[in-house]
């Protein structure tokens, strides 16, 4: 075998390994740098809470789906990396069944406050968010740029639950078993794809955000409870983002 041939594989993955290095180098140099501002909207889906707690009450909350909307400011710093604060909006629609786990002595339906309780939820989700994000977008040397990203703030829940509650007079009420928001810490990740459409990009992000658990007062006819569940949140959106 010939010293050329021995050579000859060795080289040429050395260039290709330096051919690559420059193309990632370019692509990389090339990314933009400064701030931006960025407009979005969409689906949001917000999972179950289930709480059991058999000295007091069982509330099941199914899951649901609304709509989400926000925006952010944001920089980037040529490198692949960008930060931005981020403020978002998000409503969805839950049901889902209630029941007390305690003895009763006194006949439901007597007076408001004690109405026999249906059992039937339905419920409202509220969520405000302020989020700082850090993201790194994948150059690809096209119009097409995919990204992840994750990040840190607060959200402001509030969570609404009622079910129909039947007196003996015949009247029927909605009992309120959950109304209030608590303000949380809250982490998101998120992925996507930006597209560069010229004078702006075109984004198509997934988002995922937690929070810690809520303190909320519970009620039902006869029982009291404290609702500690954490908000699970995800969101489906399209929006622009604009470089100045």
């Amino acid at each position: 075998m010939s010293l050329l041939s021995k050579v000859s594989p060795a080289a040429t993955l050395a260039a290709s390994a330096f051919a690559f290095l420059i193309t990632m180098t370019s692509l990389v140099a090339a990314q933009e740098q400064g701030p931006y501002a960025r407009l979005y909207g969409g689906l949001a889906s917000v999972q179950g809470m289930t709480f059991n707690d058999a000295t007091s009450a069982d509330l099941d909350l199914d899951g649901g789906t609304g709509l989400n909307f926000g925006g952010a400011l944001g920089y980037r710093f040529g490198s692949g990396f960008r930060t931005e604060i981020d403020l978002s909006y998000s409503e969805a629609s839950l049901n889902g069944t209630f029941q007390e786990n305690v003895q009763t002595f006194v006949p439901c339906g007597e007076i408001s406050n004690s109405p026999c309780l249906d059992g039937t939820v339905d419920g409202d989700y509220e969520g405000l968010s302020a989020i700082a994000m850090a993201y790194y977008d994948f150059a690809t040397g096209s119009q097409i740029t995919p990204y992840v990203g994750l990040g840190i703030g607060l959200i402001n829940a509030d969570l609404e639950a009622t079910t129909p509650g039947a007196l003996n007079d015949a009247a029927t009420i909605e009992f309120a078993l959950l109304d209030g928001s608590d303000t949380e810490l809250a982490y998101r990740l998120a992925a996507g794809f930006a597209y560069d459409a010229g004078s702006f990009d075109i984004m198509l992000d997934y988002s995922w955000t937690r929070s810690g658990r809520l303190a909320l007062a519970g009620q039902g006819a006869f029982t009291t409870f404290a609702f500690d569940r954490r908000v699970n949140a995800h969101a489906f959106t399209v929006g622009a983002r604009f470089t100045f």
